[in-house]
């Protein structure tokens, strides 16, 4: 019987040490998101028809330059360019990828990880 106790609190010990870790990669998963609020969906739904408007070498130094300045992050370019166009996202993309190459798989890397407030 104590030999079965102890088996039992060893389990509930593992158990712990397990939900613990699952919540802290839960966490760390979270802080990679990108989220759009509802409220800036609109916005960026507009910016990103302007951007579609754009040869894609403009359009891809000026996401670059947004990505690098100190008042914005790369998650507003990244925000951008998922509601651009199939079309000119990937043509925008390709013609990063042979100025800024870095910025085009990180780019590419972040769109995996977009996510709207419902």
């Amino acid at each position: 019987m104590k030999k079965d106790i102890e088996e039992l609190n060893n389990l509930r010990v593992e158990l712990v040490s397990a939900i613990a870790s699952l919540k802290e990669e839960r966490d760390r998963l979270e802080k990679t998101r990108v989220e759009i609020s509802k409220v800036e969906k609109t916005n960026l739904m507009a910016m990103a028809a302007t951007y579609d408007k754009m040869d894609p070498a403009s359009a891809g130094t000026i996401l670059t330059n947004m990505s690098k300045t100190q008042t914005s992050t790369p998650n507003d370019a990244i925000k951008i360019l998922h509601y651009m166009t199939d079309r000119t996202r990937a043509n925008l993309l390709a013609e990063l990828s042979n100025a800024e190459p870095a910025l085009a798989a990180y780019f590419c890397q972040k769109l995996k990880q977009m996510v709207e407030e419902k």
